[in-house]
């Protein structure tokens, strides 16, 4: 902040002109909040349901450690690119044991904008400090919805840690195989497909595969085209998403 001077009396301020590009992470994070707190969703619970989602959470880079609910990232898109009021927030861990269901109010912006998901759970903050950051999902979508019963229309990965040029898929694929690939408009395939792998050393539960997909520079700030194919020996099944891609320099 620079001091100008007195003028009338009163001291007046100015604050330097910041551009669009240093506008990162570290100097400016807004906050994603519930759009009705009161009415928080979640639970806790020894029985396990099984989701009925196909994308149980997508992540830009490898978050790992204990469980820390300040350290869950995204990164919006401006509102020209993506339309959506609210952002449909599902948190679920490996087990299943955990789990919410939320919209939050968007935080809408003429750039990109990295923002904080807060909370992330009101009351089981003590259960979830057994679980590591690997092992909580987020599927964020955007929606004009404000009930969030359409699903949303834009995924919005979680964001933060290393190996940020990679997407992270987790799908609840039902024993299924399943290939993962980027699309162009024409439904051509952009990128190698990725064979899904199932996480080791896990309940398979909430997800039972997962997708990995190296980002290309051009595909940065960006809705990309998710095509994932699930296979059950005897017919496939073709499930298409769009995707925000944000930009690197964004990333916590």
């Amino acid at each position: 902040m620079i001091k100008l001077g007195y003028i009338g009396g009163v001291l007046v301020f100015a604050m330097p002109f910041l551009s669009a590009t240093a506008l990162r992470a570290d100097e400016h994070i807004a906050t994603l909040s519930p759009l009705d707190i009161a009415s928080f969703k979640e639970s806790f619970d020894s029985f396990s349901p099984t989701s009925t989602k196909s994308i149980v959470g997508l992540t830009i880079g490898t978050d790992e450690g204990a469980f820390n609910p300040d350290a869950f990232f995204m990164v919006l898109p401006a509102v020209d690119k993506a339309n959506g009021e609210v952002i449909c927030v599902q948190t679920i861990t490996q087990d299943a044991r955990f789990s919410a269901e939320n919209p939050y109010l968007r935080v809408s912006r003429s750039l990109p904008v990295t923002s904080r998901l807060s909370p992330v759970t009101r009351d089981f903050t003590n259960q979830l400090s057994a679980y590591d950051q690997s092992e909580i999902a987020i599927r964020a979508a955007l929606s004009d919805d404000n009930t969030c019963k359409d699903g949303g229309t834009v995924f919005i990965p979680r964001v933060g840690g290393d190996n940020t040029s990679t997407l992270e898929i987790r799908l609840n694929a039902r024993g299924q195989d399943a290939t993962a690939s980027f699309t162009n408009l024409s439904g051509q395939k952009i990128s190698v497909d990725d064979l899904c792998s199932s996480p080791s050393d896990a309940a398979l539960i909430a997800y039972d595969r997962v997708c990995k997909l190296k980002l290309a520079d051009q595909m940065r700030d960006t809705i990309a085209d998710l095509r994932i194919i699930m296979d059950d020996g005897f017919s496939e099944y073709v499930f298409e998403a769009s995707v925000y891609i944000p930009p690197a320099e964004l990333l916590p």
